[in-house]
């Protein structure tokens, strides 16, 4: 037996998200249809993060174990073809048997994208949350400063969020502009459900003058989702890469000899 990791990149739009559902075609099942086909075997894959219906990734890791001795460099080349166009892998690993995608993971970085503008973007529609009233990032980065640190984030997660409790700890929040666009990178130790798209749609009411950096404080102290603002579309949202620890590494080289 082997267990194999990849690195995938994919545009969440067409999608409903990662994981297998009953109604609704998703990331998920795409990525075990192209596996079966290629070494006929019905194989379940684990993904690092569960991204939602229209959220994007540039480097969702999953994991999946099979008996195949296809090489590394054939799960890459072989399965990018059967992939659709908005999915590819990117990398391909073996790791030990010990791995896990998702339990392994010790740190995720995601980045939210807006454009900032009266005007819409047609290119960027599909990734990116427009909003036309003007931003004020140094205010939005007072905001966000709040955030970093072992925080408890109930008041930013979805009522649906299965979590036992919201405590997670923050690595990195910080706004960016560039010109019309304003990015928001967090990287944390996990996530709750939706709760980087609630803290940018909280954190885009500072930004507007709609609330004072304090408001936002009391909405994250409160531990109570009805004090935070609507949470930020999805289209805005991607996963840009996973940490693992040194022993989480892959073992071989991306391509074999």
């Amino acid at each position: 037996m082997r267990k194999i990791k990849l690195i995938l990149e994919y545009d969440g739009t067409a999608y409903h998200g990662w994981q297998r559902q009953k109604k609704g075609l998703t990331i998920q099942q795409i990525v075990e249809g192209a596996l079966r086909k290629m070494i006929r075997e019905k194989i379940p894959v684990v993904a690092a993060s569960r991204t939602d219906s229209g959220v994007h990734a540039l480097g969702q890791v999953l994991h999946f174990s099979t008996k195949s001795s296809v090489s590394l460099r054939a799960f890459r080349e072989g399965l990018n073809p059967l992939l659709p166009p908005d999915i590819v892998v990117r990398e391909a690993q073996e790791v030990s048997l010990q791995f896990h995608a998702r339990r392994d993971a010790k740190r995720k970085h995601y980045r939210y994208r807006i454009w900032n503008a009266p005007f819409r973007s047609p290119l960027l529609r599909n990734f990116s949350w427009h909003v036309r009233g003007p931003l004020d990032v140094e205010r939005m980065n007072q905001a966000s400063s709040w955030v970093v640190g072992e925080k408890d984030f109930s008041s930013f997660r979805s009522a649906g969020c299965a979590s036992r409790q919201g405590r997670r700890r923050v690595y990195l929040a910080k706004w960016n502009r560039f010109e019309q666009e304003i990015t928001f990178d967090i990287e944390a130790n996990a996530f709750l459900r939706h709760m980087v798209r609630s803290l940018v749609g909280s954190i885009v009411q500072v930004g507007l003058g709609r609330w004072s950096v304090d408001r936002f404080q009391r909405a994250l102290e409160a531990c109570d989702r009805s004090q935070a603002a609507v949470t930020a579309p999805p289209q805005g949202l991607c996963l840009i890469s996973v940490r693992y620890t040194v022993v989480d590494q892959s073992k071989c080289p991306l391509m074999d000899q």
